[in-house]
């Protein structure tokens, strides 16, 4: 799992993600803290990041789907 980065959308909404920044349009500057923010900076790299961000969260919905499965029911 990548560690939690944040991305800031062209409409200046922020969105914290364990997304790798990696391959994407960015411009990453630190904020007061140091830490490294990533602007999203073109139309492609906005949709880029949403379609991984998209694709993440049903990886995390699937994992608890796919464990109610695993689970056997015993009787007492």
């Amino acid at each position: 799992m990548e560690a939690v980065m944040r991305f800031i959308l062209r409409n200046g909404r922020s969105i914290a993600a364990d997304i790798s920044a990696k391959g994407l349009e960015v411009y990453t500057y630190k904020d007061r803290l140091g830490d490294n923010v990533h602007a999203l900076a073109s139309k492609t790299a906005e949709k880029d990041f949403l379609r991984r961000l998209t694709s993440h969260l049903i990886e995390l919905y699937e994992l608890p789907q796919q464990a109610k499965g695993s689970y056997k029911k015993t009787s007492h």
